[in-house]
């Protein structure tokens, strides 16, 4: 299990919330985001590392 932390990103940039979670990896951290209900930007990041940006109804590119 991998602590992650998923940040709400408000139509500003900025974070309008956050959630912690203990999950089994980057898939599982994908598709926890996917399962929020959310009118905003999802970043998902672990361990100081942003994995991911989820968009209402789509995905956007990894970063490394």
């Amino acid at each position: 299990m991998r602590y992650y932390r998923l940040y709400f990103i408000d139509s500003l940039g900025h974070i309008e919330d956050v959630r912690e979670c203990m999950l089994a990896d980057d898939a599982a951290a994908i598709a926890e985001a996917r399962r929020l209900n959310h009118a905003s930007v999802i970043e998902i990041w672990c361990q100081g590392s942003k994995i991911v940006d989820v968009e209402p109804g789509k995905l956007r590119r990894r970063f490394s």
